[in-house]
């Protein structure tokens, strides 16, 4: 009915124009003569309903060749801003058309239909005697259509993530992804001297059946060509200095044509595109035939052989019996970190080769798992349930702990991790992050499991402190789309937390990540720039029989094995970590049918809780397997004997207690009277399961659980997995209905209260994932101002600040999923007619974070911008500026509009004690009207230097140990430089994991021990390990017995 309605007024809209309707109306036009002086001149009008009412609306111009209108036409709208452009000398007329959106309907308010005449004039422009400010001092020479101009070079480049320079060749273009968002930058080079400048010309250009054009004056400074959008033309003229306009030419990238950013990103079919590019201005063709470059676009396949890459979030939290800390989350879960889930997942698509309908994330919907010890079941069940086979299609586990929430200075991994992420070696496809953390910290730990950067000697992890080379936020959801190189943005695998600021990724990382995630690789070719075998995933590998295996090995004491269980799919036990463990599948004979090794990867959630290394791997699991072994270097720690028969189980009943919980009756039993345990899922559809947080009624025979969180379905069941210890079965019960749950939305850019100025375009991006759906349809997502109404459809769109009223509105944007079910957020932003800058401070941060006198001190400060760009001065101090306080250094600063910018400063403190550091943005220009938030100080301990502790100094191995563990801590503030040396008469049988390395003040870093037993002499051998470090030395004395 609706599209019937619109189709009828658009009829009606053309009807009223054949005719010349010219009916009495309520609508008001700011001017009803356009004066415009030489071709290629602009101007605008605007047309804009007093009562609010919303029109479609049309303008046709009499005769073309004077001058032309865009837009021609328009959806509903109060307020709509046209603008002309001078295509020839002489008068015209435009008419404008217009017909409320109720029109026809008996009873509607906006049912008004009507007609209004502009006049245009082209004046010949005689001559322009007032010079264009810019930063050269080169006199100025306007080109005009007859003045002959040369086009030297036109280079295109469509861009996803990363971008080589300008060129002459295809070759210099990386490797591009289809159905990922494109850009199309095209660099124009004029054959023309510093000063000239070539105004409104008009880029167009087509790719993918998309078109997108782009007005812009052509500045020729210092020898190139710069793209100046007319919009953007106040900014250029501002840049007061050679270094201010080279920063803004980089944030701006006025380098070139910018095409379809945004919401106009083009999603590129496989295999080979045309892309097209046009210059003119007014009538006349700047370029003598069309630009046309041909680009591949190669197909998206994900590191398990699919074309889809699916993440699964689950939310962690311990308890103070267990983590002495006892973090908890101080929102709801999950719904009170959708945004968090959201904004981490839409920065892994930003740097990674994914296309973002090709990506889904769903969240494991029961309340957190609360872990009260290593050997918990909670434990076993978290672990497990990333494993099942069920759960083979989603390529990472994402588990979220609580972080600065409520004002705390550190999450729970910061407080030992040092970090608000953490990658275990041991559990091949999971990551830890922190809530309320950086937003590139998801994309930096993926980073880790797809082995990028260069691994370290004591985590095995690899990190890259490189800058990040040029690159382009295509979907712009970092908030700005340029990452131009040389401006501080850093490699994704930076050791450091990335923010929107400063954080994007290099060629190399890219291109390591184009290697496991198309076909060809970064080379674009059938052949992968590595050779197949350093590949983790050269092609998909066959499902088969798996043995799930995992438990804990702690830092200090018994280790705890969880119960295995049998699954199908692939197995992840390629990639060893070492040989420390190891876990062996044996038939009768004893022999080897499979194997995984790997070292400990110890980790402590909060301050002074126990440390431990959990593990899960899936086997390779045969039919003949009778027996399994877990060894530690070598020696057998425990030995789990594989039953000849599979336990039973079956669901006898289902039954609803009430609206939101069931009862579930099951009948399990062992013929071999081993000991069983459960896992509960829930399926929506048979292919996606989720946990369940059960109840047991009666221990084994019956449970209740709660349905308020479970994805909705009219075909639900329950699955409910029992194992002996090793083998398993399953069974499902009947169908029952889950009510469908709403979806999971977020608004991501803009910043809440950003102020935009008539003429400015805003950006408005959301991201949605839905519990049952998924990706949701774009026409299901709808932007809407509670002034002006609907403003547009889709994740992300573009609106005109022109087409916004003044004053405050109340976005929202809302998502409808297949089911019918409704969810929305909402910011406020502000639309004036002339905006003016706000700097304020938002954040500091240091690194290191706990330093020493003389320590060189990196001090990060975080500015943003609410309005207008502007240029400004930022001035750190060493105390309060305003009594006294030392300047530490100043420097010029370029602020977006509605962005946030760092500034950083280098600090070398000559004193202990707790500093206030200060951090002020002043002068700047455009001027602001408020000045009191420009100012933040933030407190930082300095401590007198490092201080070495060990946690024992004594390593007893008796006559059976071969592995043991110990850590180093510095215990004092700036970075400690440490070495081990062993000495003794039987030090050739000790080795250490990690004989030198640097641990940051208040962290830790474990090292373990291995003892290879020399003979069986019976007597007892000692060994003393040296700590060496900058803050104080230490001995370990070890000591062990070989009996005959």
């Amino acid at each position: 009915m609706f599209y019937q309605k619109h189709i009828l007024i658009y009829f009606l809209l053309v009807c009223a124009f054949l005719l010349h309707a010219s009916v009495s109306s309520g609508h008001e036009f700011d001017k009803d003569t356009v004066d415009l002086f030489g071709v290629g001149d602009t101007d605008t009008f605007t047309i804009t309903d007093p009562t609010g009412c919303e029109a479609l609306t049309r303008a046709v111009v009499a005769d073309p060749s004077i001058a032309l209108v865009a837009p021609e036409s328009t959806g509903a709208v109060v307020t709509q801003t046209y603008t002309v452009l001078a295509t020839g000398l002489g008068t015209t007329t435009i008419t404008v058309n217009w017909i409320g959106i109720d029109f026809g309907t008996e009873g509607g308010e906006c049912t008004e239909e009507g007609s209004h005449v502009i006049n245009v004039i082209v004046h010949e422009l005689i001559e322009d005697t007032t010079p264009t400010p810019t930063p050269s001092p080169t006199p100025i020479s306007e080109a005009t259509p007859t003045t002959p101009l040369t086009i030297s070079n036109i280079d295109i480049h469509p861009i996803q993530v990363v971008q080589d320079p300008p060129g002459d060749t295809e070759e210099e273009t990386t490797v591009l992804v289809a159905e990922k968002a494109t850009m199309v930058r095209v660099f124009v080079t004029m054959d023309a001297s510093d000063g000239t400048i070539i105004r409104n010309v008009r880029g167009v250009c087509r790719f993918a059946d998309q078109e997108d054009e782009i007005l812009a004056n052509l500045h020729q400074v210092d020898g190139e060509t710069l793209v100046i959008p007319i919009d953007q033309e106040e900014r250029f003229n501002l840049t007061s200095t050679q270094r201010n306009l080279s920063t803004w030419t980089a944030k701006k990238g006025w380098e070139s044509f910018n095409f379809f950013k945004a919401d106009r990103g083009v999603h590129p079919e496989a295999g080979r595109q045309e892309i097209l590019f046009e210059l003119h201005r007014g009538t006349d063709v700047l370029i003598e035939e069309i630009e046309i470059e041909r680009f591949s676009f190669t197909r998206f396949q994900d590191t398990d052989g699919n074309s889809s890459f699916d993440i699964l979030y689950i939310f962690l939290e311990t308890t103070g019996d267990f983590f002495t800390s006892g973090i908890p989350f101080t929102k709801n879960v999950p719904s009170g970190y959708e945004e968090d889930m959201s904004e981490y997942f839409e920065h892994v698509i930003s740097v990674y080769p994914i296309p973002r309908r090709n990506a889904r994330y769903a969240v494991e919907p029961v309340y957190p798992y609360r872990i009260t010890s290593w050997s918990t079941s909670a434990l076993w069940l978290l672990v497990a349930s990333l494993n099942t086979s069920d759960r083979e299609f989603y390529n990472r586990f994402v588990i979220i702990v609580p972080g600065r929430e409520e004002g705390r200075e550190e999450g729970l991994l910061e407080e030992e991790e040092g970090a608000a992420g953490f990658s275990p070696l041991t559990m091949p496809e999971t990551v830890y992050v922190q809530s309320n953390a950086s937003p590139f910290v998801l994309a930096h730990e993926f980073g880790h499991t797809y082995q990028l950067g260069t691994p370290s000697l004591d985590t095995g992890l690899g990190h890259n402190s490189e800058p990040a080379n040029d690159g382009w936020d295509v979907r712009e959801i970092t908030g700005i789309g340029p990452k131009p190189e040389g401006v501080g943005y850093r490699a994704l695998m930076f050791p450091e937390g990335n923010n929107n600021s400063d954080g994007w990724i290099t060629f190399q990382e890219y291109n390591e990540l184009l290697d496991q995630f198309v076909e060809g690789g970064s080379t674009g070719s059938s052949q992968s720039m590595r050779d197949s075998s350093e590949r983790l995933f050269p092609k998909k590998k066959k499902s088969r029989d798996l043995l799930v295996v995992s438990g804990v090995i702690p830092f200090s004491g018994e280790h705890s094995l969880f119960p295995f269980f049998q699954s199908t799919g692939i197995s992840n036990t390629d990639n060893s970590s070492g040989d420390d463990y190891s876990i062996t599948i044996l038939s009768k004979p004893g022999k080897e049918l499979s194997r995984v090794d790997f070292n400990a990867d110890f980790i402590e959630l909060g301050s002074g809780g126990d440390i431990g290394s959990p593990f899960a791997f899936k086997m390779p699991f045969s039919k003949k397997a009778k027996k399994i072994e877990f060894r530690k270097n070598g020696r057998i720690l425990e030995s789990r004997k594989i039953s000849k028969r599979r336990p039973s189980v079956s669901i006898t009943n289902i039954s609803q207690v009430d609206s939101t919980t069931y009862k579930v009756d099951i009948n399990a039993f062992d013929r071999d009277k081993d000991t069983l345990n459960f896992l509960v899922s829930y399926t929506p559809d048979g292919e996606g399961f989720f946990t369940v947080d059960f109840e047991w009624i009666e221990e084994g025979k019956s449970f209740q659980f709660d349905i308020s969180h479970l994805p909705g379905s009219d075909e639900g069941k329950i699955r409910v997995l029992v194992t002996d210890g090793v083998r398993s079965a399953t069974a499902f019960s009947s169908a029952f209905k889950v009510p469908n749950q709403p979806p999971m939305v977020s608004i991501i850019n803009p910043i809440g209260n950003a102020e935009f100025e008539k003429g400015s375009t805003i950006v408005l991006s959301g991201s949605v994932m839905d519990p049952e759906d998924g990706n949701l349809p774009e026409d299901s997502l709808t932007w809407q101002s509670d002034k002006d109404g609907t403003l547009g459809i889709g994740e992300i769109i573009e609106v005109s600040a022109d087409n916004l009223s003044t004053g405050t509105h109340t976005i929202k944007f809302t998502a409808i999923d297949n089911g019918g079910t409704e969810s929305s957020k909402s910011i406020s932003i502000e639309v004036v007619e002339t905006a003016k800058p706000d700097s304020v401070v938002q954040d500091i941060e240091f690194s290191p974070s706990t330093p020493a006198v003389g320590d060189d001190i990196t001090i990060s400060a975080f500015i943003t911008n609410f309005g207008k760009d502007a240029t400004g001065t930022v001035t750190f101090f060493d105390g309060d500026p305003d009594t006294g306080g030392t300047q530490i250094s100043s420097s010029e600063i370029a602020l977006s509009a509605n962005s946030t910018t760092k500034a950083s400063a280098i600090w070398v403190p000559s004193t202990t004690g707790n500093k206030s550091i200060f951090v002020r943005v002043s002068d700047l220009d455009p001027d602001e009207e408020v000045t009191d938030n420009n100012t933040m100080s933030e407190t930082i301990e300095i401590f007198s230097g490092t201080s070495l502790s060990v946690s024992t100094d004594q390593l007893e191995f008796g006559d059976e140990e071969t592995l043991l563990n110990f850590y180093i801590e510095n215990v004092g503030g700036g970075t400690l430089d440490w070495s081990i040396t062993e000495s003794g008469n039987d030090q050739d049988a000790i080795s250490v994991s990690v004989t030198s390395g640097t641990t940051p003040g208040k962290k830790k870093d474990f090292i373990t021990v291995k003892l290879n037993r020399p003979g069986k002499d019976n007597e007892t051998h000692n060994v003393t390990l040296k700590v060496s470090s900058d803050g104080g030395d230490s001995e370990i004395k070890l000591s062990y017995q070989d009996k005959r």
